[in-house]
């Protein structure tokens, strides 16, 4: 169904308006970027109100705000989780997704599939060299990215191995 932006006036989808309970179409009367827009140039007049206004609600309803909290993580984690790993290595969400394509989305050193991902970086020069999953991420951790560490666990493997 299409509808019209009481803003912009353009025809737009209904998935491009915010849900609305109290509106006959359940969609809000202006659209998702139109209200974007509102909202910034409103929070650029009165942002230190707003905020204050918002601390003070979550003060007095502190148990509506725990809910919203716990159920907003909840839902949201996954997405929360890859936003915040793109802003702390200086990723964009293409050269992630490029990244781990790369990979066949698998870990890149054990081949696990399925994983929450972990960002594998050079400590001293952030360069993001891959994908991993949580125990190759630690382990590579614990070995502080030492080869000869590394190459000293292969043989004494080996060496195990072979008695």
């Amino acid at each position: 169904m299409v509808k019209v932006c009481k803003k912009c006036l353009k025809n737009k989808s209904f998935e491009e308006y915010h849900l609305d309970c109290s509106s006959i179409d359940g969609r809000q009367r202006v659209c998702k970027d139109c209200k974007s827009d509102q909202m910034r140039t409103r929070y650029k007049i009165k942002g230190k109100e707003i905020i204050a206004q918002t601390l003070r609600w979550q003060k007095k309803n502190q148990e509506k705000w725990k809910e919203y909290l716990s159920v907003y993580n909840r839902t949201h984690k996954k997405e929360r989780r890859i936003k915040k790993i793109l802003r702390l290595y200086n990723l964009t969400e293409d050269k992630y997704n490029k990244i781990f394509a790369s990979q066949n989305y698998k870990c890149a050193i054990c081949g696990k599939e399925g994983f929450d991902p972990c960002i594998d970086h050079d400590h001293n020069t952030g360069t993001v060299r891959g994908i991993l999953c949580m125990n190759c991420n630690c382990a590579l951790g614990a070995l502080k990215d030492d080869v000869t560490v590394v190459e000293r666990v292969l043989f004494y493997l080996k060496k195990c191995k072979s008695t």
